[in-house]
C-alpha cells in the first residue's frame, strides 16, 4: 500500500513539472499595457505580423516587419528571420490581434519563450496611440548580437525567478516536486 502510494507521488511529481516545462504562455496585452511596456522598455522586440502594404500605411514606432508570420507556408517571413532572441521578450501585433495570436503559436512551436499579444492597431489607434509611416522595418538586436541574447536570456530568467517566488502560484516543477517529497515523508 504504502509503495503504491509512493509510486503514485513520484508519478504525479514528474507529470507536474512536464506540464509546468513544457508550458509556455502567450500573454495578451491591451493597447495600453503594450504602451506602457513599450514606453518602460518591457519588450526586447516589437514584431508586426501584418503585411507589407499595411506596414507602410501605418506602424508602431521601432517595429520589426515580419510580413505573414502568421500565414501558413510562412510566405515572407518566417520564425528563424528571429534566430537568436528566442529567450527575448517578444511583442506581436496586426490590425486585431488574430494574427499576431497564430504568429506567437508559430513562434512557441519553434522555440520561443516569452511572447506577447500586444493585439492590433486597431485598437491601438481607438485608444489615441500613434501610428508612424515612412520609417524603415527594425532589425533586432538580438539578431545580430549575441551579447544582446545573452541580455535577454538573463532579464528571461530574472522574470521566471521573480514569478517563481514563494507564494506565488506560477511554481515551477520542481519545487512542485519538492512539496510531494515533503508530505511523502511527513506521512511515512
Amino acid at each position: 500500500m504504502k509503495f503504491g502510494f509512493l509510486l503514485f507521488l513520484a508519478i504525479f511529481a514528474c507529470a507536474a513539472q512536464a506540464h509546468e516545462e513544457s508550458t509556455i504562455e502567450i500573454t495578451n496585452l491591451t493597447a495600453a499595457e503594450l504602451f506602457e511596456g513599450l514606453d518602460h522598455g518591457d519588450f526586447d522586440v516589437l514584431v508586426d505580423v501584418r503585411s507589407a502594404e499595411e506596414y507602410a500605411t501605418g506602424h508602431i514606432a521601432n517595429a520589426t516587419l515580419m510580413a505573414d508570420l502568421a500565414v501558413e507556408g510562412f510566405p515572407s517571413a518566417t520564425p528563424d528571420d528571429l534566430a537568436g532572441c528566442e529567450n527575448c521578450r517578444v511583442a506581436l501585433y496586426c490590425r486585431t490581434g488574430a494574427r499576431a495570436a497564430v504568429a506567437a503559436t508559430h513562434l512557441v512551436e519553434a522555440g520561443f519563450h516569452v511572447l506577447y499579444n500586444g493585439g492590433g492597431v486597431t485598437q491601438w489607434t481607438a485608444a489615441g496611440y500613434p501610428l508612424v509611416t515612412g520609417t524603415d522595418s527594425v532589425v533586432p538586436p538580438c539578431t545580430v548580437d549575441t551579447t544582446v541574447s545573452e541580455q535577454c536570456t538573463a532579464a528571461t530568467h530574472a522574470e521566471d525567478d521573480h514569478h517563481s517566488s514563494f507564494g506565488n502560484t506560477n511554481w515551477d516543477g520542481s519545487r512542485a516536486a519538492l512539496v510531494v517529497l515533503g508530505v511523502t515523508v511527513l506521512l511515512l
